[in-house]
């Protein structure tokens, strides 16, 4: 069974709205390929930027069956 591991920072960010974002990924089927041990692997968009500025990374693969894991950070300021 595949697993999905969304980790977000609690204070800036609700449960629904994490899920949203990663769903709205997962939705567009943005996939690019990694390589884990030398086998390719599909591997949903690497960063996507939000219009709020509102990053979600998605953490590389160390084994082919490991759960997708997804980083959401919070707008930079510059």
């Amino acid at each position: 069974m595949k697993r999905i591991i969304i980790e977000y920072d609690h204070v800036l960010e609700t449960p629904e709205m994490a899920v949203s974002r990663v769903l709205e990924i997962v939705k567009s089927g943005q996939v690019s390929t990694a390589y884990v041990k030398g086998y390719q692997c599909p591997h949903y968009c690497w960063v996507t930027t939000f219009k709020d500025n509102v990053r979600v990374l998605v953490r590389e693969k160390k084994r082919l069956m490991a759960a997708d894991s997804f980083l959401i950070l919070p707008p930079t300021t510059e």
